[in-house]
């Protein structure tokens, strides 16, 4: 994140959670909050924000995982997973959100804010995964926009990466639907940088 010129906060997944407990799995808590949030509650069969075991790719294969190892730092890049279908029933699922979030505080006030990040993505569309990318005035933990679940934060910008095209094709409205890497200009929303370039600790 930058700020004019002075870079407010850069993560470049060097370094792992150096051992604290925390949700954050090889995130370091004191630089990353991590929110995680399904629709799968009935409290009638005490299903209260149920989470299931996953499928990771790990720096050495697959291996099943629950939180927190469901988040992972492999050789410079964040790897995360989700199961929204522990039955394995079509269309049986539910949604889950997986949210990650800089602890870093972000002022645009007067000056423009750059928010820049590489990601993947790898979207079969809105009935499968897909990245998303917010901008609240708070740390609200999983914002989330669908059609029975809302979670909005009172002050925010939500991106949604959800299109999906197959390959060679392109979408009516010319929404490729494929970001490889974003950049985010706001000029609406000065705290103290921690440092010019805030790596987590190790």
């Amino acid at each position: 994140m930058q700020l004019g010129g002075s870079i407010v906060f850069c993560e470049t997944f060097d370094n792992k959670n150096p051992g604290i407990p925390s949700r954050t799995g090889d995130l370091d808590p004191n630089v990353w909050g991590v929110a995680r949030a399904t629709g799968i509650v009935n409290f009638g069969q005490d299903q209260y924000n149920g989470w299931a075991a996953t499928q990771i790719q790990t720096c050495n294969g697959t291996a099943t995982v629950t939180p927190p190892n469901d988040i992972m730092i492999c050789n410079g890049q964040l790897r995360e997973a989700t199961n929204d279908n522990p039955t394995g029933a079509f269309d049986a699922g539910t949604v889950t959100t997986l949210a990650m979030y800089p602890k870093q505080p972000f002022d645009f006030a007067g000056r423009t804010g750059t928010v820049s990040f590489d990601i993947s993505n790898d979207t079969h569309g809105i009935h499968a995964a897909w990245p998303e990318f917010w901008v609240s005035n708070l740390p609200v933990p999983a914002p989330w926009h669908g059609d029975t679940w809302q979670a909005l934060p009172q002050h925010g910008l939500g991106i949604r990466f959800s299109a999906s095209v197959g390959a060679g094709q392109h979408r009516p409205d010319n929404n490729l639907g494929t970001a490889h890497r974003e950049r985010l200009d706001l000029t609406s929303y000065s705290s103290e940088p921690r440092t010019p370039c805030h790596k987590p600790r190790s």
